[in-house]
C-alpha cells in the first residue's frame, strides 16, 4: 500500500509530478531570464480575499503590457516573442503574491525599469535577472508550502482565507478548488521556439502546443472549498499486488477512513504488529488489509486484489523478517511498478 500521489501545487511530491508534466512538453530553463516580483499592499484592500479576487486578472494584462513596452523599446523583433509564464504563492502573513518569469535576457536602463515598476499600481515590484542559475530560480518558483500533509501543518501553510472560502454570488457558488497556482502566456512554446530563431538558435528541443479546442463540459463542476478537496485526495491510497517474486500484478486505488497521515501514525505506533513492514516512506508491504481503514464503497476493489495477489504466506514471512535486516533489497520490488 502507498499514498496515491496525484500532480498538485501544495505537496513536493505533487510539485515534482507538476514539473516532469512540463518537462514532457519542453518546458525551457529561465536561465539569463528576468524575474519580476508583484507584491500587495494590504493597506488598500479589504482583506487578502479581496486583494486575490481583484488583481488576479492584473497580473496577466500586466505582463501583456510589459511585452508591449519592451517591444516598442526594441528589446524583441515582435511583441509576441516576449513569453513569460508566473507562479502564485503566498507570503509569509498570508498575502497572495506572484512571480513572473520573462524571457528579456539584455538588461534595461534604469528609466525603463522605473517606468515598469509603475505600470503595477497595487503594490511593490521587484526586478531582477536570474543570470546563469536558471535551476536554482526554477526550483524557487516552484516549491511547496507543505513538505509532508497532515490537518496541522496544512493550516499552518496554507492560509485560511484560502483553504475556507466559499460563497454564493449571483445564485452561484464559488471556491478556489479550481484556482491557478501556475500559467503561461498565450501559445507559449510556439512563440518562444519563433523568438529562438529570430536569435539564431535551433528548437527542436522544444515542442510547439497548438492552441487548445474548447469542448462541452461533459460534467457539471460544483465548487467545493479547497480544504475538503485536499482532505479527500489525501485519502487515497494505492493497493498493490504482487505475485511470489514481487512482480506486478495488478493495482486498485481506494479510499481509507482516514486520512493516510494517521495510518502511518498507528504503524509508528505499532498497532497493526506483523500486518504491515515498512519498505520505505509512505510505502508499505501488507500481509491483509487491516479491518476497518478502507472505506465500504471500495469493497469490491479490495477483493479484486486479494484474489489476484499470488503471495503465500510463507514468502510473506521471508520478505518480513528480510524487512528488518536489508530494508534497500527490499525496496526493489516497489521500484518495479
Amino acid at each position: 500500500m502507498k499514498y496515491a500521489a496525484y500532480p498538485n501545487w501544495f505537496t513536493s511530491y505533487g510539485v515534482y509530478l507538476k514539473q516532469k508534466l512540463l518537462m514532457a512538453e519542453g518546458f525551457p530553463m529561465p536561465s539569463g531570464w528576468m524575474m519580476v516580483t508583484l507584491t500587495v499592499n494590504p493597506d488598500w484592500f479589504e482583506d487578502e480575499c479581496d486583494a486575490y479576487k481583484y488583481l488576479k486578472p492584473k497580473v496577466t494584462r500586466y505582463m501583456k503590457q510589459v511585452a508591449e513596452k519592451l517591444y516598442e523599446w526594441g528589446y524583441f523583433e515582435e511583441a509576441r516573442h516576449c513569453v513569460n509564464w508566473w507562479k502564485f504563492e503566498f507570503q509569509a502573513n498570508g498575502w497572495p503574491h506572484w512571480h513572473v518569469f520573462t524571457n528579456l535576457t539584455k538588461r534595461v536602463s534604469e528609466e525603463q525599469l522605473k517606468e515598469l515598476c509603475g505600470m503595477w499600481k497595487w503594490g511593490r515590484v521587484e526586478y531582477k535577472h536570474c543570470d546563469q542559475h536558471g535551476h536554482y530560480a526554477f526550483k524557487y518558483a516552484f516549491k511547496a508550502p507543505l513538505k509532508k500533509y497532515n490537518s496541522d501543518n496544512l493550516k499552518n501553510a496554507v492560509p485560511e482565507w484560502f483553504l475556507n472560502y466559499y460563497e454564493i454570488k449571483d445564485g452561484k457558488p464559488e471556491a478556489f478548488d479550481r484556482v491557478r497556482f501556475f500559467q503561461r502566456s498565450r501559445n507559449f512554446l510556439a512563440n518562444f521556439s519563433d523568438w529562438l530563431v529570430s536569435q539564431g538558435k535551433e528548437p527542436h528541443d522544444y515542442k510547439v502546443m497548438q492552441p487548445r479546442k474548447k469542448d462541452k463540459p461533459k460534467s457539471c463542476h460544483f465548487p467545493r472549498p479547497v480544504w475538503m478537496v485536499l482532505d479527500e485526495k489525501m485519502k487515497k491510497v494505492q493497493v498493490i499486488a504482487r505475485n511470489e517474486h514481487g512482480d506486478y500484478l495488478k493495482s486498485k486505488t481506494i479510499h481509507l477512513n482516514d486520512a493516510f497521515h494517521t495510518f502511518e501514525h498507528f504503524l509508528t505506533q505499532g498497532t497493526l504488529n506483523g500486518d504491515v513492514v515498512s519498505i520505505k516512506p509512505n510505502h508499505y508491504f501488507l500481509e491483509k488489509i487491516p479491518a476497518g481503514f478502507a472505506q465500504l464503497s471500495d469493497k469490491h476493489k479490495l477483493k479484486q486484489i486479494c484474489q489476484n495477489n499470488k503471495m503465500t504466506m510463507t514468502r510473506a514471512k521471508q520478505l518480513r523478517q528480510l524487512a528488518f535486516r536489508k530494508l534497500a533489497q527490499i525496496s526493489a520490488y516497489a521500484s518495479k511498478e
